[in-house]
């Protein structure tokens, strides 16, 4: 059985009430010790927003996070399936302008 998989009939089983998903990984190739985050982890986080989303299903509620840095990551995250969105790396290099950039897209 795949690992986010039975992550997920865990989560379902223990009646937990929504994840926030993902904000950091250890898994990469970078030269730098411990956890990715930032730009680097946006499609990774991505692949386990799709998975999660489809185990869990469309109902379960999932804050998206993981490499957050402009409307159109924010977007995508939200057409992969997200309820809401996590932005942290990006408000500590963009600051709030992130949000307004968002909040006044648009194509949001």
């Amino acid at each position: 059985m795949r690992v986010l998989e039975s992550i997920s009939k865990q989560i379902l089983d223990k009646g937990i009430d929504g994840i926030v998903c993902s904000n950091t990984t250890v898994n990469h190739n970078y030269p730098y010790e411990g956890g990715l985050s930032g730009k680097e982890l946006f499609e990774i986080s991505n692949k386990n927003l799709v998975s999660f989303r489809s185990f869990l299903g469309s109902s379960f509620p999932i804050i998206a996070s993981g490499g957050v840095m402009s409307c159109s990551h924010f977007k995508k995250k939200l057409e992969l399936g997200a309820d809401l969105v996590q932005i942290y790396t990006g408000m500590i290099y963009k600051g709030p302008v992130l949000v307004k950039e968002i909040l006044t897209s648009k194509n949001f």
